[in-house]
């Protein structure tokens, strides 16, 4: 562990370490040096705990008066990471939130490739989520959240979809993109051939055809897609879908959001696992599902 480097406290942004927390604000960096920025008390300590490799901690006077700041930064201090003090003012810059809470750190970020992915969820007959061109941070954390709270295989973040590595989405998906395998993929065409190699493709969508997933048989490896919160689903993942998923509402709203969406199926895809059996439109259990 290295603390402070024997110079005191941070007050440079030519700093190399403040220089690198800059830079990964931006995804070009985040690609090439394979590092991310963690923002924040919760995302920190959830990174240390879940054993990511967090290179550096960055922290500043304001960590010691937060809620669990002291604690955290024993954490750090009993790890490998090198931990250093920074002025208040020039780290609040650094995390780029209107309130800082006096702590950011660089990490790094797993990268499995897609096919390891498709391999894990056919091996446990698990589900892999794969995001097509969901342009929103926000909704990419959250889905990233509900997929590692219900068991998912991994998520696979397509051309167009938010950075699962920005640092809002990191913040959205409250730690959780250290707990499930992340994949990010520039071939569309790629991921949709790898799945439809080794599991059942569904599509969530509003087309008339799409059934409700308790209709659905989800103890099966199976590939969800989860497309653009506008326009929906591209051509090519239609064509790859062996069928499509939706959740009614007779409440008359025309869709979810699609976050609340992909929670929804996950949450049926691991009560499914946990009963055995999907569920006729009465509501009364069918038979066992075969695996």
């Amino acid at each position: 562990m290295v603390e402070n480097q024997g110079s005191g406290m941070i007050r440079s942004r030519e700093n190399k370490h403040i220089k690198m927390a800059f830079a990964l604000q931006n995804k070009k960096a985040r690609d090439e040096s394979g590092l991310a920025l963690l923002e924040g008390v919760r995302l920190v300590r959830d990174a240390l705990q879940q054993g990511a490799t967090v290179d550096t901690v960055l922290f500043s006077s304001r960590l010691l008066s937060r809620p669990g700041g002291p604690e955290l930064l024993e954490i750090a201090r009993s790890g490998r990471a090198g931990v250093l003090e920074v002025d208040p003012a020039l780290l609040e810059r650094v995390s780029g939130t209107e309130t800082g809470q006096g702590v950011v750190a660089i990490a790094r970020t797993p990268r499995p490739d897609v096919q390891a992915l498709v391999e894990r969820a056919a091996r446990d007959a698990g589900i892999l989520v794969l995001l097509e061109q969901v342009q929103d941070p926000g909704n990419v954390g959250a889905i990233i959240r509900s997929a590692a709270a219900q068991g998912a295989s991994g998520v696979v973040a397509g051309p167009g979809t938010a950075d699962p590595w920005a640092p809002k989405t990191l913040r959205a998906s409250a730690g959780a993109a250290f707990r499930i395998p992340i994949a990010c993929a520039d071939d569309w065409t790629f991921v949709l051939r790898c799945c439809g190699e080794r599991l059942q493709i569904l599509l969530a969508d509003v087309d008339v055809s799409a059934v409700p997933p308790w209709r659905c048989v989800l103890t099966v490896p199976t590939a969800l897609i989860l497309g653009n919160e506008g326009s929906g689903p591209s051509e090519a993942s239609a064509r790859a879908a062996s069928a499509r998923v939706q959740i009614p509402m007779p409440g008359g709203t025309e869709s979810l959001n699609v976050a609340m969406s992909a929670s929804v199926i996950l949450y049926e895809a691991q009560r499914q696992r946990l009963a055995g059996s999907p569920v006729d439109c009465s509501g009364h259990l069918e038979g066992p599902v075969a695996l």
